[in-house]
């Protein structure tokens, strides 16, 4: 109980900074305006998005969103929280499996490692599908490459990564079996058992299966060849759209996966002794990452954000080879040193131009800069503190660059949430009280304005009320309203307008 209190800690500790960032961050206004949905609805079964259907996703980040908004509002911290408990559990998992296998330092670096890995810090804390997924998924299968690559493996241990996995598959679908592949192959060579292997599939497939098969029975949500013309889209179904020019950036993408695992990953090269279960252990762990890294050849978009549970569990695999690097009393490597020195000297210089520079920045980037070019002497005098370097400095340089970037994109006038306060002042100047999104506009703008307003995603039939809105973006066609309706106001966005339209009495 103690060690998970002071896991807790530092999951708030490191990633807790991310919840307060100040706007609406990718697609989490649009999972906010769902699950707030279901809770004026009361229909927890189908998510829609005011009133239109969207079945892309399982329901269960939903499910948490709109618990968090219960408990305390409609409000960005109140539901970033569930992804920042989706990576304690992450972490709770990861520590009792290396303190078992390892010892206390090597479980609290991998914990450490998976919740401050750049990758992973910059897509944490927020009310993406891809955070919560991130956490449950490496829960899973950290559980599950300790039970299957060891002998003996407790029936326990499977049932619980089982019963993770089902959470995973819950969040996000098919892409969890993308990462489970890589550890199926040790589970093999281990001896697959029935009954372990029972607890485990038959615990992460059941509760999905019921989920979609209450979907069926729901007259109101799709119908089977409906649900399968969604899934041709989505997931899997994105195979259809792969072609052989997808592989003209296939060494970008190579490229990028390696540079997501550092610097951890930097330190799995010096090798360090483990034993047959240790070395199988870590091994499972960096197959889950591989195998994504490769399944997404197929893929014609790769995001870096659909690699993310294989980028913790590989950063964590990482721990053994970090704890042995800075416990060896051997001198530091010269190249190591070299590299450290650039890194302060790069941020010395950095520091001593920032302040010249006419950038609309506050002082954390300018701080952080001082810190990295102060600590690289230090750091090279021996192993521990170079290790410590390497994996406390992007922790601290992200969260400083990143949270001044976002403070100035949130206090610029085009910012979406200066483009809500805009807009709701338009609507309060031409007297609407009712208002309708029409086609499509910005999600985090209509949370701002209206979040119970409905939404006519395919522009057909009559407007339900008095006011519609739209988005209006700069390279498109202007829209024009339906019979009835004449344009009132436009507010000026970044790259569109905010279009609101009046009915004509």
């Amino acid at each position: 109980m103690r060690s998970a209190f002071l896991l807790l800690l530092l999951t708030v500790a490191v990633q807790g900074p991310q919840l307060l960032r100040p706007d609406w961050i990718g697609t989490e206004a649009f999972r906010a305006l769902i699950a707030h949905g279901m809770v004026e609805s009361g229909d927890y079964l189908v998510p829609r998005l005011g009133g239109e259907l969207m079945l892309t996703k399982p329901p269960l980040v939903y499910w948490f969103l709109a618990a968090a908004e219960q408990v305390a509002g409609l409000g960005r911290v109140a539901l970033r929280t569930p992804s920042l408990l989706a990576a304690w559990i992450a972490v709770l998992a990861i520590w009792s499996v290396f303190r078992r296998r390892f010892d206390g330092t090597t479980a609290w670096c991998a914990a450490f490692a998976f919740l401050a890995a750049p990758a992973q810090l910059w897509h944490a804390g927020t009310a993406e599908i891809d955070a919560t997924f991130a956490g449950f998924t490496a829960a899973s299968l950290v559980l599950l490459a300790d039970a299957a690559v060891t002998t003996p493996g407790r029936v326990v241990r499977f049932a619980l990564a089982g019963a993770l996995g089902a959470l995973a598959l819950l969040s996000k679908g098919p892409p969890y079996l993308m990462f489970a592949c890589g550890i199926l192959p040790f589970w093999w060579r281990s001896g697959m058992r029935p009954l372990p292997a029972f607890a485990f599939f038959g615990l992460a497939a059941a509760p999905i299966a019921a989920y979609y098969a209450m979907v069926l029975g729901d007259p109101a949500a799709l119908g089977a060849e409906e649900l399968s013309e969604l899934a041709a889209t989505e997931s899997v179904g994105r195979l259809g759209a792969w072609s052989v020019g997808s592989l003209v950036d296939a060494p970008l993408h190579l490229l990028r996966s390696a540079a997501l695992i550092l610097p951890f990953g930097l330190f799995a090269l010096s090798r360090p002794r483990l034993d047959e279960n240790q070395h199988r252990l870590v091994s499972a762990l960096l197959w889950c990452y591989g195998v994504g890294v490769l399944v997404l050849l197929v893929f014609p978009v790769r995001p870096s954000r659909y690699l993310l549970p294989g980028t913790g569990l590989a950063v964590a695999a990482c721990a053994p080879a970090l704890v042995a690097f800075a416990r060896s009393t051997l001198p530091v490597p010269r190249a190591a040193q070299r590299a450290v020195l650039s890194v302060g000297a790069i941020f010395a210089a950095a520091a001593s131009v920032v302040p010249w520079l006419s950038l609309p920045l506050p002082g954390r980037s300018l701080l952080a800069a001082c810190v990295v070019a102060l600590a690289a002497v230090p750091a090279v005098r021996d192993r521990a503190r170079l290790a410590a370097f390497a994996a406390i400095v992007p922790t601290l340089l992200l969260l400083a660059i990143g949270g001044d970037r976002d403070a100035q994109r949130s206090h610029g006038v085009r910012s979406d949430r200066q483009q809500a306060a805009l807009v709701q002042a338009e609507r309060v100047r031409l007297g609407i009280t009712g208002l309708e999104v029409w086609g499509y506009d910005s999600e985090s703008v209509v949370l701002g304005v209206d979040p119970d307003a409905p939404w006519n995603l395919r522009r057909t039939g009559e407007p339900r009320g008095d006011c519609i809105i739209w988005k209006q973006r700069d390279r498109d066609e202007p829209l024009t309203p339906p019979d009835g309706f004449e344009i009132r106001s436009h507010v000026r966005g970044r790259a569109q307008d905010h279009v609101l339209a009046v009915r004509v009495r």
